[in-house]
């Protein structure tokens, strides 16, 4: 069964070695509201699978995704197909 994973605090090793135990292939982590801070603190993804980053939040932020290493998701129009595509979402707000 996959879950999407929404974080929404900045991501702590401890975030990543929580996760790490969990994460099962065909989930997917999005990071949205203050984590999406991780565009500019990680030269590559600390997860093990498809992780993507919300422009929009990126954006109201002031940060630059334009070199980070996540998939951008342009929308929250495009967010909702990220949803759609997991048969469970979970927001992490450890």
């Amino acid at each position: 069964m996959s879950c999407l994973y929404l974080l929404n605090r900045p991501i702590t090793q401890n975030i990543v070695a929580e996760l790490a135990g969990i994460l099962s292939d065909t989930d997917s982590v999005l990071l949205i509201e203050d984590a999406v801070y991780a565009a500019v603190q990680f030269e590559q993804s600390p997860f093990s699978v498809t992780t993507g980053v919300l422009l929009p939040d990126c954006q109201t932020r002031g940060i630059s995704a334009h070199n980070c290493p996540f998939e951008k998701v342009p929308s929250y129009d495009e967010m909702i197909k990220w949803v759609l595509a997991h048969e469970k979402t979970l927001t992490w707000s450890s």
